[in-house]
């Protein structure tokens, strides 16, 4: 059988948008329900809402076949998804989004508290991550968010 982008695709991201096979991560249209959910919450309630977004740098892999480097990244991916979600409040989730990175959804009561968990990370996660934090702004759309994000998450 001929490994597609499509079957691949099928394999990572099956059970309905739920699970991401590979690591486990709520995949993205899940997430993306979860944070709809909470930014409509959130205009309610005054809450802060922050996504952290989590990458390999990819001048960190070492690996010198194509098949090795997938390999490689496949398995740092898992690695990072239990390291990472070992540190979060059941309150908080991550998220799939990319073939080489993460989202973590959390609401924060200060901006000091997304950095005590992106220190957390940064101790206990790989150091070939690129981290960024992106803050929710009340008033503007998930889609404006959104835009915010992407930009940080595949610089």
């Amino acid at each position: 059988m001929e490994i597609t982008p499509k079957l691949l695709a099928e394999i990572y991201f099956e059970n309905d948008g739920e699970i991401d096979l590979l690591t486990g991560a709520i995949a993205p249209n899940r997430l993306n329900q979860i944070i709809e959910r909470e930014v409509n919450l959130s205009k309610r309630n005054s809450e802060n809402l922050t996504i952290i977004s989590v990458n390999l740098d990819f001048n960190s892999i070492t690996s010198i076949g194509i098949q090795e480097q997938v390999l490689e990244i496949e398995s740092q991916l898992i690695q990072i998804h239990f390291q990472i979600k070992r540190l979060l409040r059941e309150v908080d989730c991550i998220g799939r989004v990319s073939t080489h990175g993460f989202w973590v959804f959390i609401k924060v009561k200060t901006s000091s508290d997304s950095s005590k968990l992106v220190d957390r990370i940064k101790e206990k996660a790989p150091s070939n991550l690129i981290i960024s934090v992106i803050d929710y702004t009340l008033g503007e759309s998930q889609l404006q968010w959104y835009e915010k994000i992407d930009k940080e998450h595949f610089q």
